[in-house]
């Protein structure tokens, strides 16, 4: 009775250690390295192994990828990205990489064309992704697009060095809308090659902005990505209004905003 009473006793000691060891896995936050591909279509995320994990989570969003190696390569875009170090149902803090466009709704921005000097005339993006509408005059080198009517009877986005003399060196550039397309829906921008510094606007169009802003062709490091659509042209009143998303990870093509 008492070797009895023992063996279950030690059995019971066993089992709760062993319950006790699964209950406290730690597992570190994985230390990553995002490299954006030079294409600007995809990122490439790669980290160390994270000591007892049994595999890493990769959250695009909502959606959950398991995988077992050190590496990996999103190719569609998203707002968030997430890694996670797990082992069975422990799952390690996350890595986080936010890549979530900053919107602005509602900027108006006035024509060329439009007499009054306190009217804003261009429009940018400011440091922490915010679009402004700019005095050409006073806050130049602010401007990244100009609204610009004077030519062809036409309204158009103009790149601030389209002019003579330049507003400023940017060179920005506009996509053509091949179709049309809702705001959203616009997940991403095209690769550099098919903008160009002078482009037609239209009601309801949705364009993607490419802005080399040093002017010193297509990188990675220091150009940047939008898209903006135009909600209306006011040719009584000589301005448009509009609605923006600026990618603020510098050469990144991802613009979803849904």
């Amino acid at each position: 009775m008492i070797k009895k009473f023992t063996y279950l006793t030690l059995l019971t000691t066993i089992i709760f250690l062993g319950i006790s060891c699964e209950e406290t896995i730690t597992l570190t936050k994985p230390s990553v390295t995002a490299q954006i591909e030079p294409n600007g279509g995809a990122v490439k995320f790669t980290w160390t192994a994270v000591e007892g994990a049994q595999g890493y989570h990769v959250y695009r969003d909502t959606v959950k990828i398991s995988i077992s190696g050190l590496t990996y390569t999103e190719t569609i875009p998203a707002k968030v990205i997430k890694i996670t170090a797990y082992k069975g149902n422990t799952e390690s803090e996350a890595y986080i990489y936010d890549c979530t466009p900053v919107i602005t709704d509602n900027v108006e921005v006035y024509f060329m064309s439009d007499p009054n000097p306190a009217h804003p005339s261009g429009f940018g993006f400011k440091a922490n992704g915010q679009a402004q509408a700019f005095s050409v005059t006073t806050n130049a080198n602010d401007v990244d697009y100009t609204v610009e009517d004077r030519y062809e009877r036409t309204t158009k986005f103009f790149s601030p060095n389209a002019y003579t003399p330049a507003i400023n060196p940017k060179k920005n550039m506009t996509n053509d809308p091949s179709i049309s397309q809702n705001f959203d829906n616009l997940n991403m921008a095209l690769a550099p090659g098919s903008y160009i510094t002078q482009r037609e606007i239209a009601v309801d169009g949705v364009y993607a902005l490419f802005m080399d802003r040093d002017n010193d062709g297509w990188d990675t490091s220091s150009d940047y990505f939008a898209k903006v659509w135009v909600k209306n042209i006011d040719q009584a009143n000589l301005k448009v209004t509009l609605k923006c998303a600026f990618q603020p990870r510098s050469g990144l093509r991802w613009l979803v905003t849904k």
